[in-house]
């Protein structure tokens, strides 16, 4: 497992190879890493209970589309970056 970061602000930028646990009452964005290399992995955990949290792509592609992803369910989501974009596990 990954170790765990417990986010507590609105704002948060990852790194590679953590697990963020999403604990701000308000929605919060969190940033994936600048510059992914093939492999990366970030996990995020929505225990705020909201559905309005938000992935930023910044500059890559999730899925495979160039756009922010909403986190509209309460789960933990794993990305990984492969080829030229993050993509769920």
């Amino acid at each position: 497992s990954l170790p765990l970061v417990h986010v507590t602000t609105t704002t948060h930028t990852a790194i590679h190879g953590q697990h963020y646990s999403l604990e701000n009452a308000a929605a919060t964005t969190v940033t994936l890493p600048a510059s992914p290399i093939d492999g990366d992995v970030v996990w995020v955990t929505v225990n705020n209970g909201r559905t309005d949290n938000v992935l930023s792509r910044n500059s890559t592609q999730i899925m495979g589309v160039a756009e922010d992803m909403t986190l509209d369910v309460v789960m933990t989501y794993q990305l990984r970056f492969i080829n030229t974009s993050w993509r769920l596990l």
